[in-house]
């Protein structure tokens, strides 16, 4: 085979692997969700168990593949207080986003190396080993980035009077619940914390 046609054969394994990584699942229609609400001293809490689709869509990833439950977490703060929110609120087994994140890049790693192995014994694959090798990175970088912007801090956030928070937990599937409580610090009141209980819902129809 020719110098031409090898530069040719790379270039078309380089397009054909990178299409395989670009592509994602996308459904429109999982059915609606049945809302139920806590409420405790006007602060109201929603837990929303997310299936299979709506991860996918939302997070980009079906994270029940890889383990996790994804749990929609939306705090609604209807008084003039201002309350402390971290990971610490909620008693779940919940994973950071970059742990979650690298759960998702390990599924690639088989594929990467694949093409190394191969890259020792025909160059011109470096090319599409090493377009792939840059782009998993990329991926990963921005998944762990957006998994951690959604869930909950390690570090207390604050929830301002009359506004709501949403948050996504990463629950471990062998530690999930559907009842668990969520408590919350007023800043500025006395040490007794707000612990409002809460049932998981999910979508119907």
């Amino acid at each position: 085979m020719s110098k031409k046609n090898f530069i040719w054969f790379a270039g078309a394994l380089s397009i054909l692997f990178l299409t395989a990584s670009w592509k994602h699942e996308r459904m429109a229609s999982y059915g609606h969700t049945a809302s139920f609400v806590q409420e405790l001293r006007g602060v109201q809490i929603t837990a929303k168990k997310y299936v299979p689709n709506e991860s996918r869509t939302f997070l980009a990833h079906d994270l029940y593949s890889l383990g996790y439950v994804p749990v929609e977490l939306t705090i609604q703060n209807n008084t003039s207080n201002s309350y402390a929110l971290s990971a610490a609120s909620v008693p779940l087994a919940c994973e950071k986003g970059k742990s979650v994140a690298w759960s998702v890049t390990k599924k690639s790693m088989p594929r990467s190396i694949g093409l190394k192995i191969a890259a020792l014994f025909f160059w011109p694959l470096l090319i599409p080993d090493t377009m792939h090798s840059i782009h998993t990175y990329r991926s990963h970088q921005a998944l762990s980035q957006d998994l951690t912007a959604k869930t909950l801090k390690e570090k207390d956030e604050v929830v301002l009077p009359y506004t709501s928070v949403k948050r996504v937990l990463y629950v471990k599937e062998e530690a999930f619940q559907e009842n668990f409580s969520v408590a919350l610090q007023e800043i500025g009141g006395d040490d007794e914390l707000l612990v409002i209980p809460t049932t998981t819902t999910t979508a119907v129809g």
